[in-house]
């Protein structure tokens, strides 16, 4: 990779980078992604989804599945609190010479607030909130906003199966019914200038290493104990395991939606 070339970083990038230089590899220079979508990934695309809609027109288009139950619940208990004035705000921020972050945050509040939207399995644990004070993500929407503050709201999945002989209709309505307030959590974190600059220049930092790229060598524990997707492919290239993947029309198709 030249070191000329310029350099725009986004959160997921950071994030495989920090995990596992291989997958950094995999995933972001090679453009590798599974044909079949993981689970998790879709349910959390169509929440997102859904809560733009509600942002921008207070309603949103049902797809008969648990992800309209969820919308609901944001559009009940989440979206009263957090006073949402854009919904999808992209940004492209200049760290340093030919180093940039892009990204898309959920929305921005007034005063300049970024919010973030996440789905969880159960309710989050004591300690997640002082995990979210060190989350990379959080910061750099921060960085890339411009903002000292984020609101981080959390909505749980529905955790009750489908009974034997259920219809799809009456499993949805029991989701609806699961929710209450309880089932949706709502967080603020807020950054000083001296926070935000610190993780400013280890961006930079990783930004140099991943433009020098010289080093891509394997996270052992990423790939086991993380499961990671790649596993298969990044130990073995047999045309067996390839067949499971293919080339992303975009290096950073995560900021699609």
């Amino acid at each position: 990779m030249s070191n000329n070339k310029s350099i725009y970083l986004t959160s997921s990038q950071v994030r495989a980078y920090k995990s596992c230089r291989r997958l950094y590899e995999l995933q972001y220079i090679d453009c590798l992604k599974p044909i079949e979508e993981y689970e998790p990934y879709a349910l959390g695309r169509s929440y997102h989804s859904k809560i733009s809609q509600i942002v921008k027109t207070g309603e949103y288009e049902k797809t008969h599945d648990k992800t309209d139950a969820m919308a609901k619940a944001f559009k009940d208990f989440i979206l009263p609190k957090i006073n949402c004035d854009k919904a999808e705000v992209e940004f492209k921020t200049r760290l340093s010479q030919g180093i940039y972050l892009k990204g898309k945050a959920d929305g921005i509040s007034k005063g300049n607030i970024v919010i973030e939207h996440k789905t969880s399995y159960g309710a989050a644990g004591e300690d997640f909130e002082e995990k979210l004070k060190i989350d990379d993500q959080i910061m750099i929407y921060m960085i890339g906003i411009g903002a000292n503050e984020l609101i981080y709201t959390l909505c749980q999945k529905p955790t009750i199966k489908l009974k034997q002989n259920e219809s799809a209709d009456e499993y949805l309505k029991r989701c609806y019914e699961w929710y209450d307030e309880s089932k949706t959590s709502i967080y603020t974190i807020r950054k000083s200038d001296k926070e935000l600059a610190e993780k400013k220049a280890e961006l930079i930092r990783i930004a140099k290493e991943i433009r020098s790229g010289k080093y891509w060598h394997r996270n052992p524990y990423n790939c086991k104990v993380l499961s990671c997707v790649y596993d298969k492919i990044c130990e073995n290239y047999n045309p067996e395991y390839m067949a499971g993947f293919v080339k992303k029309a975009k290096v950073n198709e995560e900021l699609s939606i």
